[in-house]
């Protein structure tokens, strides 16, 4: 048998060595961008309410990387986490009736407010609410209302602040824009109808389809995300819209006016939680102390037209009846609460649009 020599196992050795040095050279960059990619939180969240160009001072002082998804209808939300059983994101932006539902099914984890750092400064009247009572679960960060968004340009005479310029045919004064919701738009009828859109039994909504079927003859269209493009390309002189979603083409189109019904209306809340499943509270909690202070939700506030939910951010848009949350204004203002199923508003809507 051959003896192998020392000086070829020591230059075996030497190879191995050098393979292992190159190979871990070649993987350092993927190893420390893992460890640094530990230093991160993902956020799932409207595109109309968060812009990421407003972390970098944030990541540049923790070393926390923020990755930011987008969503286009809290469906979609409901769908991701509860799919996943809350996994894959640290920090998302439900609205009321999804932020119900989240913690229905044990998606959300509780808070530790002592941690939030701006909690007194929200508006008290934004806390509490039938989707979360001691928010335990959600923190509120922009809210919004329901209304008529009407253009004075194209009507004749002071636009009525009632429903009936959308169902009454004697008050119509020409085409509308209708929300494409299979559930909002008959609740909608419901308050106009019998003042609330609680206990509705089969009797009552028949009486919504009925309304909802008469309207049909001058909605020019149904939608819920092109409200803007709607007034300005003349389509409709009247929209229901939430106030969000028209507040930005408020500030360059002097012509259109927000109204809140004076038979009451829908108010909505867009909040923060945390799925049950993150593993991150540490970094989520810096994170919403940043997004929280007055500095960070002042630019979203120019750059969004949002109403915060943080008591020192002020905002003044034209034509809008109210500025704040304050306690007159939510005492007309409901939430789209309803023991309705929703499969059953889902059946009336394809039925209406059949």
């Amino acid at each position: 048998m051959k003896i192998i020599g020392a000086r070829p196992i020591a230059c075996l050795l030497a190879l191995g060595f050098w393979v292992v040095v190159i190979v871990c050279f070649l993987k350092m960059p993927s190893f420390f961008e893992r460890f640094q990619d530990q230093r991160s939180i993902n956020v799932l969240a409207w595109a109309s309410l968060v812009d990421s160009s407003y972390f970098k001072k944030f990541e540049q002082a923790t070393g926390i990387r923020v990755y930011i998804t987008y969503f286009e209808r809290n469906e979609e939300l409901f769908v991701k986490l509860r799919s996943s059983g809350g996994s894959g994101y640290d920090l998302v932006m439900p609205s009321t009736h999804t932020a119900e539902l989240l913690q229905k099914e044990g998606l959300l984890k509780k808070l530790d407010k002592r941690r939030l750092k701006f909690w007194d400064k929200l508006y008290p009247t934004l806390l509490g609410h039938w989707h979360d009572p001691n928010n335990d679960y959600t923190i509120p960060y922009a809210w919004m209302v329901y209304g008529l968004a009407v253009s004075r340009c194209h009507l004749s005479g002071e636009p009525t602040s009632s429903w009936r310029i959308i169902f009454d045919k004697d008050f119509v004064q020409g085409p509308v824009a209708m929300l494409e919701d299979a559930r909002e738009a008959p609740m909608i009828a419901a308050l106009y109808l019998f003042g609330s859109a609680e206990n509705l039994d089969e009797q009552k909504l028949e009486q919504i389809k009925q309304l909802l079927e008469q309207q049909k003859k001058w909605v020019a269209v149904y939608t819920d995300l092109r409200a803007a493009q709607i007034m300005a390309s003349g389509v409709a002189s009247i929209v229901v819209v939430a106030s969000l979603d028209i507040s930005m083409a408020m500030r360059h189109n002097k012509c259109i006016q927000f109204l809140v019904p004076h038979e009451g209306s829908f108010m909505d809340i867009d909040s923060f939680a945390m799925p049950a499943a993150t593993e991150k509270e540490e970094y989520v909690y810096e994170f919403l102390n940043y997004l929280y202070t007055s500095e960070i939700l002042a630019k979203y506030v120019k750059k969004f037209a949002i109403f915060p939910a943080l008591q020192d951010v002020a905002v003044s848009y034209e034509n809008f009846p109210f500025t704040g949350p304050d306690r007159e204004l939510l005492s007309r203002l409901q939430f789209f609460k309803s023991s309705v199923p929703a499969s059953r508003f889902t059946s009336l809507w394809v039925s209406l649009k059949a």
